[in-house]
């Protein structure tokens, strides 16, 4: 019996001296910069002339023929924000921020211009040559994500996944015009009042996985691979573009900021 207690006092301090204690804040603030794609196609305006044009458009149930009018494979938006992530266990986390995002799409000829129609009357019709037509789209966006993480110890190198949800503000868009010779420039209001505005409001689902590279208790990064899912009220981007598929593809890297009291702990073998 008294071997029996010795060994017992001389094993459970060295079980417990086997475990440390490990803890991280809950809060931290990142840093995130990304880029996503929507695949699809130029739209084919109205007002250009369907002969006499350099251009082409796509085959579909409406136009049979080809031109040469180049046909964007994306629409394409870099963002930048900020977002606040809270730690809800050492599994899930979930974050929300603000972004600002920038796209473009284009209209443009693979060979030297394509026909614009601009005034028209019952007996002519009056069109000019463009060579490009630029518009810009600008949105501030507010994301909100949940995390999984795969591992429940904060170790280096930890895969997750995320899912969420982010709406998009149209604060600005414009179009730019290039024409085939600068006589023609005083018809540019005339050709960019015939573009619409852009939605004012939409949306994606987003789907992705990714790996923290770091420990939480300190900045840290993170790395992964988007799908948004579009769910604008139609497939069209802006004027010039719509969306054939509406899952895209992106990517994100973020840098986070650890700081506050509240923290999660938990005991972990040496």
């Amino acid at each position: 019996m008294r071997i029996f207690l010795l060994l017992v006092c001389l094993i459970l301090p060295a079980l417990a001296s086997s475990q440390k204690m490990y803890e991280y804040p809950r809060l931290r603030l990142g840093v995130e910069a990304g880029v996503e794609s929507f695949f699809g196609s130029n739209v084919k305006p109205s007002a250009i002339r369907e002969s006499q044009s350099y251009y082409r458009y796509r085959y579909n149930d409406y136009y049979y023929d080809c031109g040469y009018l180049y046909n964007e494979p994306a629409f394409t938006r870099f963002y930048f924000g900020v977002k606040p992530e809270y730690s809800i266990n050492h599994r899930l986390a979930v974050s929300t921020g603000v972004r600002f995002s920038y796209g473009e799409n284009s209209l443009t000829s693979d060979r030297e211009y394509f026909l614009w129609k601009v005034e028209e009357t019952e007996t002519s019709s009056n069109y000019i040559s463009i060579s490009c037509i630029n518009q810009r789209i600008y949105n501030i966006s507010v994301p909100v994500y949940l995390t999984i993480y795969t591992s429940r110890s904060d170790i280096f190198g930890r895969l997750y996944g995320k899912i969420g949800a982010v709406v998009n503000y149209t604060i600005a868009s414009d179009v730019s015009v290039s024409f085939v010779n600068n006589a023609m420039n005083r018809y540019l209001p005339k050709v960019t009042g015939q573009f619409e505005k852009p939605s004012m409001i939409c949306g994606h689902l987003v789907l992705a996985f990714g790996i923290k590279i770091g420990r939480m208790k300190h900045p840290f990064g993170s790395m992964e691979v988007q799908m948004p899912i579009y769910l604008g009220d139609n497939t069209r981007v802006g004027s010039l573009f719509t969306v054939d598929i509406p899952v895209g593809i992106g990517m994100q890297t973020t840098l986070y900021i650890p700081f506050g009291k509240e923290k999660l702990s938990y005991t972990y073998k040496r």
